[in-house]
């Protein structure tokens, strides 16, 4: 799925002109806000599951985005393919840094458009592609892999 997907519909701040639709909007941004915070404690819970210590990440405070760092000698750019043949979708790093060599072993993931069962699935299925191609994690769910 191309990241332009991923970005929810928002509707147009043209289309309120009253009070009334105002207030309906501010309903709609206070339940955006809930639903993305579950999302994001999902995935945080997901990527602590299938990835432990190999993956670092800070739980952003807003957005609709987490960063995820694994060690230096991962290059998730030769795993978006990869990734890609197993339904799974991330931007690499290099591509949304102003270094990118620096970033080179970190993956910026979306958690808003996808369910929390699919946002599962997806770490799930993301971790045992990294695990197939690079040998990290070694271990995912607390069961060892060889």
């Amino acid at each position: 799925m191309p990241c332009h997907d991923l970005i929810p519909n928002q509707p147009k701040f043209s289309d309120f002109s009253g009070e009334e639709e105002l207030l309906i909007f501010a309903g709609h941004t206070d339940d955006l806000r809930q639903a993305l915070k579950s999302k994001l404690g999902s995935m945080v819970t997901a990527l602590n599951m299938h990835f432990g210590t190999a993956a670092e990440f800070r739980v952003p405070p807003g957005g609709m985005f987490i960063w995820v760092r694994f060690p230096a000698q991962v290059d998730t750019a030769r795993l978006v393919q990869p990734c890609l043949d197993e339904g799974v979708a991330f931007n690499p790093g290099s591509e949304w840094s102003t270094e990118p060599s620096a970033a080179k072993n970190c993956i910026r993931l979306c958690f808003a458009h996808p369910s929390e069962p699919e946002i599962h699935e997806g770490i799930a299925r993301l971790a045992a592609v990294f695990r197939r191609e690079t040998g990290i994690p070694p271990r995912s769910a607390n069961v060892a892999h060889e």
